[in-house]
């Protein structure tokens, strides 16, 4: 009688292709060793087309592979997402999951089981997640809904519906990245404020909850998902459950201004992300007022969740001033000599000078500090009247923007390979020629032809960054410069940064695109009328957007 055989898989592949006993030793097989032959036990492909001849089996499968899933149902795409993110699970993760798999879905009927890496142990910033997934099936059988397992913090309330852990889950895992323009550890969207709403012990907490809940709720009927309207509704319902969660706090003497802000954000970025044009500047307004009123017992550099709540909250005001020059709304209530100006200056002037300022938008502070003085010198000039306008006070604040722009610029001409090549680079530089695009355009009134180089470099950094990242690269460069686009080169490369931008479900980005289209059609309307080429037709972006009545947040 036949000796019986245990017969096993996991030997190295030269073994196999060998067809000899493997004592499976590691990191190489004693037979390899003795032979001097190349030991390998990782996942071995093959690729095999159509028109070519087949491959010579190692003897590892039995079986033809067109018959590896004969019998199989084809599986949804949320389950072959759902899949591929298991591939990187760590095989070391030991415990029950936060939701167990469901039965139907066993380990035999997961086609990418074989390409499961090793996990690298690396680390993750504060507030990480675990990757666990529940799929649960419903009477559909064609969809899914993929239940998200979230971090040890978020395991502590069970109590809470799975609609609410995957919102949540889904505002860390996507809504807070998509806040910077590439990934970066002090990301206080992705790490300090969701930690905080977790904790839900106060009226702040709480109201920062449901507005980061409701943030979720909206992007996710931007992104044109099956359940739109219901998603818009849920949005809708934490919206007014944070505000009236946060209305009692400000009713007294605020205790953690960097909680505060965020509830704040929380519902100003829910504005934008739902597509509402101009409700977020009444959050800014009531925010900065808080700042303002408080400033002498907020903690500016206690925290850092303190620093880089104020240092956006300012970042805000400033690339919000530059659609004001036309507008009477309330961030620009009052003369360019009223004294709370004074105080918004030096106000401002105290956050900027806080470490790393605009970092969270790609940008650094004399980059920012440069817009915010063409925002000021434009508000002035439309307060008096250019005719009143001090000459000698204009020249002074245009020489010293031109002076610190071209201080950046020669910078940028001494930096390393590395440094050039990086996505950080390019969102920095878009920023620099963008700024030079919107001197000129809203201080001297210059046609598109005047600032095309700067336009088309602009431009040319936006491809840049997204050929080396998924980002989402800032929209005030690219915007400033698109509106300004008029030679095809220059309006293809728009039209591909429009086509990207409006993927990230963002509603303020599908206004943002029709304001955009809309001055390429007046340009190209005037200039055909007249005569003359588009390059010398001047049309006011921002006279526009009232005229469209719209005032979007243009980051």
């Amino acid at each position: 009688m036949a000796r019986k055989r245990d017969r096993t898989f996991t030997g190295c592949w030269k073994c196999r292709s060998r067809k000899v006993k493997c004592d499976e030793a590691k990191p190489e097989c004693s037979a390899c060793r003795n032979r001097g032959l190349a030991c390998n036990y990782g996942v071995k492909l093959v690729w095999v087309e159509d028109n070519k001849l087949g491959y010579k089996s190692d003897g590892r499968r039995v079986r033809r592979c067109d018959l590896t899933w004969r019998g199989y149902s084809t599986l949804p795409s949320d389950v072959v997402d759902y899949l591929i993110v298991r591939c990187d699970e760590s095989e070391s993760q030991d415990g029950p999951s936060t939701f167990p798999s469901p039965e139907w879905l066993t380990t035999s009927h997961n086609p990418f089981s074989a390409f499961r890496v090793q996990s690298t142990g690396s680390s993750h910033i504060s507030g990480e997640t675990s990757t666990t997934v529940e799929i649960v099936p419903v009477d559909d059988s064609r969809h899914v809904i993929i239940h998200l397992g979230l971090s040890q913090s978020m395991m502590e309330h069970p109590d809470l519906p799975w609609q609410e852990k995957m919102l949540f889950h889904h505002y860390v895992q996507q809504v807070a990245s998509n806040m910077l323009p590439f990934e970066h550890s002090r990301n206080p969207w992705k790490s300090y404020y969701p930690a905080i709403a977790l904790s839900s012990s106060c009226g702040d907490q709480r109201s920062l909850y449901h507005g980061m809940i409701s943030h979720a709720a909206f992007h996710l009927a931007q992104l044109g998902v099956n359940q739109h309207e219901a998603y818009s509704a849920i949005g809708s319902r934490r919206y007014t459950t944070a505000i009236s969660e946060l209305r009692p706090i400000l009713e007294i003497e605020p205790g953690e201004f960097a909680t505060i802000i965020g509830s704040i954000f929380s519902l100003m970025f829910a504005e934008v992300y739902s597509g509402q044009s101009s409700k977020w500047r009444y959050h800014h307004k009531g925010a900065w007022t808080l700042v303002r009123q408080y400033r002498d017992k907020i903690p500016w550099n206690t925290t850092e969740l303190a620093t880089v709540s104020l240092q956006c909250l300012n970042i805000i005001k400033i690339i919000g001033e530059t659609a004001t020059g036309i507008f009477n709304d309330v961030d620009s209530e009052g003369s360019a000599d009223d004294p709370s100006q004074d105080s918004d200056t030096s106000l401002s002037s105290l956050i900027s000078a806080t470490p790393a300022f605009g970092f969270t938008l790609g940008a650094g502070k004399p980059i920012l500090d440069c817009i915010s003085k063409i925002n000021k010198l434009q508000q002035r000039n439309a307060s008096r009247g250019s005719n009143e306008t001090s000459f000698s006070q204009r020249d002074d604040v245009l020489e010293d923007v031109l002076t610190q722009l071209n201080s950046c610029r020669r910078k940028t001409l001494h930096s390393s390979q590395a440094e050039e090549s990086s996505e950080v680079s390019h969102q920095s530089k878009a920023f620099l020629f963008a700024t030079y695009v919107y001197l000129y355009r809203t201080i001297f009134d210059s046609p598109p032809a005047n600032v095309r180089r700067y336009v088309s470099e602009t431009l040319h950094h936006v491809d840049a960054f997204y050929s080396k990242s998924n980002g989402n690269f800032s929209i005030w460069p690219a915007f400033i410069a698109a509106v300004e686009a008029y030679t095809p080169e220059d309006l293809e490369a728009a039209q591909r940064w429009l086509h990207r931008s409006t993927c990230y479900g963002m509603g303020n980005r599908q206004a943002l695109r029709a304001v955009v289209e809309e001055v390429w059609r007046r340009r190209a309307g005037m200039a055909d009328l007249v005569g003359v080429e588009r390059g010398v037709i001047a049309v006011d972006w921002r006279k526009v957007m009232k005229d469209m009545n719209y005032d979007v947040l243009i980051v």
